[in-house]
Protein backbone atom coordinates (compact mmCIF):
# COMPACT_ATOMS: atom_id res chain seq x y z
CA UNK A 1 0.00 0.00 0.00
CA UNK A 2 1.27 3.34 -1.09
CA UNK A 3 2.85 5.63 2.37
CA UNK A 4 1.63 9.35 2.04
CA UNK A 5 2.90 12.46 4.00
CA UNK A 6 0.75 15.83 3.17
CA UNK A 7 0.22 19.31 4.09
CA UNK A 8 -2.77 20.96 3.47
CA UNK A 9 -3.11 22.31 0.08
CA UNK A 10 -0.61 19.83 -0.80
CA UNK A 11 2.63 21.33 -0.95
CA UNK A 12 4.61 18.51 0.29
CA UNK A 13 3.64 15.24 -0.81
CA UNK A 14 5.87 12.04 -0.76
CA UNK A 15 4.76 8.58 -2.07
CA UNK A 16 5.95 5.48 -2.99
CA UNK A 17 3.39 3.57 -5.38
CA UNK A 18 3.66 0.02 -6.89
CA UNK A 19 2.60 1.19 -9.88
CA UNK A 20 -0.96 0.90 -9.89
CA UNK A 21 -3.49 3.51 -10.82
CA UNK A 22 -4.52 4.89 -6.96
CA UNK A 23 -7.68 6.81 -5.87
CA UNK A 24 -7.19 8.72 -2.72
CA UNK A 25 -9.98 9.87 -0.45
CA UNK A 26 -10.52 12.33 1.77
CA UNK A 27 -7.04 14.65 1.74
CA UNK A 28 -7.83 18.17 1.99
CA UNK A 29 -5.86 19.79 -1.20
CA UNK A 30 -6.63 22.82 -3.54
CA UNK A 31 -7.43 21.62 -7.09
CA UNK A 32 -4.96 22.02 -9.77
CA UNK A 33 -4.33 20.02 -12.77
CA UNK A 34 -0.84 18.38 -12.82
CA UNK A 35 1.75 18.34 -10.20
CA UNK A 36 5.53 17.35 -10.25
CA UNK A 37 7.51 16.78 -7.23
CA UNK A 38 11.33 16.44 -6.10
CA UNK A 39 11.28 12.89 -7.61
CA UNK A 40 9.10 12.76 -10.23
CA UNK A 41 7.63 9.61 -8.91
CA UNK A 42 4.08 10.70 -9.45
CA UNK A 43 1.76 12.74 -11.63
CA UNK A 44 -1.45 13.99 -9.87
CA UNK A 45 -4.58 15.00 -10.83
CA UNK A 46 -6.60 16.49 -8.76
CA UNK A 47 -10.71 16.27 -9.03
CA UNK A 48 -12.24 18.26 -5.70
CA UNK A 49 -11.13 19.70 -2.84
CA UNK A 50 -11.21 16.11 -1.33
CA UNK A 51 -10.32 13.65 -3.75
CA UNK A 52 -7.74 13.06 -6.59
CA UNK A 53 -6.18 10.39 -8.53
CA UNK A 54 -2.41 9.14 -8.55
CA UNK A 55 -0.62 7.91 -11.92
CA UNK A 56 3.28 7.06 -11.87
CA UNK A 57 5.06 8.64 -14.74
CA UNK A 58 6.12 4.80 -15.68
CA UNK A 59 2.10 4.58 -16.60
CA UNK A 60 1.63 5.87 -20.22
CA UNK A 61 -2.11 7.26 -19.94
CA UNK A 62 -4.17 6.78 -22.90
CA UNK A 63 -7.63 9.03 -22.68
CA UNK A 64 -10.80 10.15 -24.76
CA UNK A 65 -12.97 12.78 -23.58
CA UNK A 66 -16.95 12.34 -24.76
CA UNK A 67 -20.29 11.21 -24.28
CA UNK A 68 -20.95 7.68 -23.83
CA UNK A 69 -23.90 7.11 -26.80
CA UNK A 70 -23.21 4.47 -30.04
CA UNK A 71 -21.84 7.53 -32.43
CA UNK A 72 -18.95 8.24 -30.12
CA UNK A 73 -17.58 4.08 -30.20
CA UNK A 74 -15.97 3.66 -27.10
CA UNK A 75 -16.71 -0.08 -27.61
CA UNK A 76 -13.86 0.17 -30.41
CA UNK A 77 -11.33 2.11 -28.40
CA UNK A 78 -11.87 -0.45 -25.00
CA UNK A 79 -11.69 -3.53 -27.21
CA UNK A 80 -8.41 -2.51 -28.57
CA UNK A 81 -7.33 -1.21 -25.41
CA UNK A 82 -8.42 -4.84 -23.80
CA UNK A 83 -6.04 -6.59 -26.65
CA UNK A 84 -3.04 -4.46 -25.80
CA UNK A 85 -2.89 -4.31 -21.93
CA UNK A 86 -2.17 -8.34 -22.41
CA UNK A 87 0.71 -6.99 -23.79
CA UNK A 88 1.38 -3.96 -22.00
CA UNK A 89 1.17 -3.51 -18.55
CA UNK A 90 2.18 -0.17 -18.03
CA UNK A 91 -1.01 1.53 -19.72
CA UNK A 92 -4.17 2.96 -18.55
CA UNK A 93 -7.11 4.01 -20.23
CA UNK A 94 -9.43 6.89 -18.86
CA UNK A 95 -12.66 7.26 -20.24
CA UNK A 96 -14.07 10.97 -19.10
CA UNK A 97 -17.89 12.03 -19.67
CA UNK A 98 -21.36 10.66 -19.19
CA UNK A 99 -24.04 8.91 -21.64
CA UNK A 100 -26.48 6.30 -22.13
CA UNK A 101 -24.31 4.17 -22.32
CA UNK A 102 -21.77 4.59 -19.56
CA UNK A 103 -23.35 1.66 -17.24
CA UNK A 104 -23.11 -0.76 -20.11
CA UNK A 105 -19.55 -0.26 -20.81
CA UNK A 106 -18.54 -0.26 -16.90
CA UNK A 107 -19.93 -3.56 -17.03
CA UNK A 108 -18.53 -5.32 -20.19
CA UNK A 109 -15.13 -4.54 -18.16
CA UNK A 110 -13.50 -8.00 -17.06
CA UNK A 111 -12.88 -7.13 -13.27
CA UNK A 112 -8.99 -8.16 -13.38
CA UNK A 113 -8.63 -4.78 -15.72
CA UNK A 114 -10.52 -2.50 -13.94
CA UNK A 115 -7.54 -1.42 -12.42
CA UNK A 116 -5.78 -0.19 -15.91
CA UNK A 117 -9.09 1.49 -16.97
CA UNK A 118 -10.64 4.49 -15.23
CA UNK A 119 -14.04 5.80 -15.71
CA UNK A 120 -14.24 9.46 -14.46
CA UNK A 121 -17.58 10.38 -15.08
CA UNK A 122 -18.42 13.81 -16.48
CA UNK A 123 -16.58 16.24 -15.23
CA UNK A 124 -16.42 20.19 -15.24
CA UNK A 125 -12.31 20.90 -15.55
CA UNK A 126 -11.63 18.19 -18.61
CA UNK A 127 -8.88 19.91 -19.04
CA UNK A 128 -7.53 18.19 -16.00
CA UNK A 129 -7.74 15.04 -17.39
CA UNK A 130 -6.39 16.18 -20.81
CA UNK A 131 -3.44 17.63 -19.35
CA UNK A 132 -2.21 14.48 -17.76
CA UNK A 133 -2.91 12.18 -21.19
CA UNK A 134 -0.01 10.78 -23.41
CA UNK A 135 -2.39 10.38 -26.23
CA UNK A 136 -5.71 11.81 -26.96
CA UNK A 137 -8.31 9.44 -28.54
CA UNK A 138 -11.26 10.33 -30.50
CA UNK A 139 -13.27 7.29 -31.69
CA UNK A 140 -16.59 7.97 -33.24
CA UNK A 141 -18.56 6.97 -36.62
CA UNK A 142 -19.59 10.89 -36.96
CA UNK A 143 -17.84 13.87 -35.96
CA UNK A 144 -17.90 17.13 -36.80
CA UNK A 145 -15.19 20.14 -35.60
CA UNK A 146 -14.41 17.94 -32.27
CA UNK A 147 -13.96 20.50 -29.15
CA UNK A 148 -12.18 16.95 -27.96
CA UNK A 149 -9.20 17.03 -30.38
CA UNK A 150 -8.69 20.94 -30.38
CA UNK A 151 -8.35 20.35 -26.36
CA UNK A 152 -5.56 17.65 -27.26
CA UNK A 153 -3.62 19.21 -29.83
CA UNK A 154 -3.95 22.77 -27.48
CA UNK A 155 -2.18 20.69 -24.56
CA UNK A 156 0.51 19.30 -26.72
CA UNK A 157 -0.91 15.77 -26.97
CA UNK A 158 -0.78 13.12 -30.33
CA UNK A 159 -4.56 12.61 -31.36
CA UNK A 160 -5.46 9.05 -32.48
CA UNK A 161 -8.77 9.43 -33.92
CA UNK A 162 -11.04 8.27 -36.19
CA UNK A 163 -11.59 9.41 -39.90
CA UNK A 164 -14.81 11.39 -41.37
CA UNK A 165 -16.44 14.99 -40.97
CA UNK A 166 -13.95 17.69 -39.12
CA UNK A 167 -11.25 15.57 -37.65
CA UNK A 168 -9.35 15.45 -41.19
CA UNK A 169 -9.40 19.42 -41.18
CA UNK A 170 -7.85 19.11 -37.95
CA UNK A 171 -5.46 16.41 -37.49
CA UNK A 172 -2.88 16.01 -40.30
CA UNK A 173 -2.38 12.55 -40.76
CA UNK A 174 1.15 11.20 -39.58
CA UNK A 175 2.48 14.77 -38.60
CA UNK A 176 0.38 15.35 -35.71
CA UNK A 177 -1.59 12.35 -35.26
CA UNK A 178 -2.76 9.51 -36.74
CA UNK A 179 -6.21 8.96 -38.51
CA UNK A 180 -7.84 5.16 -39.08
CA UNK A 181 -11.00 4.17 -40.31
CA UNK A 182 -14.42 4.71 -38.42
CA UNK A 183 -14.77 0.82 -36.27
CA UNK A 184 -11.70 -0.55 -37.49
CA UNK A 185 -9.81 -2.15 -34.03
CA UNK A 186 -7.11 -3.56 -35.82
CA UNK A 187 -6.25 -0.25 -36.90
CA UNK A 188 -6.65 1.29 -33.52
CA UNK A 189 -4.59 -1.16 -31.92
CA UNK A 190 -1.56 -0.15 -34.36
CA UNK A 191 -1.70 3.53 -33.93
CA UNK A 192 -1.91 2.81 -30.32
CA UNK A 193 1.13 0.75 -30.38
CA UNK A 194 2.88 2.92 -32.91
CA UNK A 195 3.15 5.90 -30.15
CA UNK A 196 3.26 4.61 -26.87
CA UNK A 197 6.47 2.43 -28.57
CA UNK A 198 7.85 5.43 -30.00
CA UNK A 199 7.58 8.13 -27.49
CA UNK A 200 9.58 10.86 -29.04
CA UNK A 201 7.63 10.65 -32.05
CA UNK A 202 4.24 11.11 -30.11
CA UNK A 203 5.92 14.11 -28.33
CA UNK A 204 7.06 15.44 -31.94
CA UNK A 205 3.30 15.01 -32.87
CA UNK A 206 1.71 16.99 -30.12
CA UNK A 207 3.89 19.54 -30.13
CA UNK A 208 3.20 20.23 -34.11
CA UNK A 209 -0.88 19.63 -33.12
CA UNK A 210 -0.37 22.83 -30.71
CA UNK A 211 1.66 24.50 -33.07
CA UNK A 212 -1.36 24.11 -35.32
CA UNK A 213 -3.83 24.86 -32.95
CA UNK A 214 -2.40 28.34 -32.38
CA UNK A 215 -1.49 29.22 -35.96
CA UNK A 216 -4.78 28.00 -37.86
CA UNK A 217 -7.42 27.82 -35.69
CA UNK A 218 -7.37 30.64 -33.34
CA UNK A 219 -10.15 32.74 -32.84
CA UNK A 220 -9.27 35.53 -35.23
CA UNK A 221 -8.30 33.47 -38.06
CA UNK A 222 -11.31 31.77 -38.06
CA UNK A 223 -13.46 34.73 -37.48
CA UNK A 224 -11.34 36.36 -40.74
CA UNK A 225 -12.02 32.64 -42.76
CA UNK A 226 -15.59 33.00 -41.87
CA UNK A 227 -15.98 36.50 -43.24
CA UNK A 228 -14.20 35.46 -46.24
CA UNK A 229 -16.74 32.76 -46.72
CA UNK A 230 -19.63 34.69 -46.05
CA UNK A 231 -18.20 37.43 -48.74
CA UNK A 232 -17.43 34.87 -51.30
CA UNK A 233 -21.31 33.13 -51.09
CA UNK A 234 -22.47 37.00 -51.45
CA UNK A 235 -20.28 37.87 -54.43
CA UNK A 236 -21.25 34.76 -56.18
Amino acid sequence: MPAFSTSVFGSVLEASVSGELKKIEDIPTRKQSLAVFPRKSLRVNFLSKKSFILFTFSQLLIGIVGSFSETKDQATLIGAFLDIVKRRRDVVLILVGDGPLLDYYRKMIDSKFVDRIYFAGNQNDVESFVNIFDIGVLSTFTEGISNAIMEYMALGKPVIASKGGGTEELVLHNKSGILYDPGEKNQLIEAIELLINDLNKAKTMGEIGRKRIEQVFNISNMAYQTIDLYKELLEN
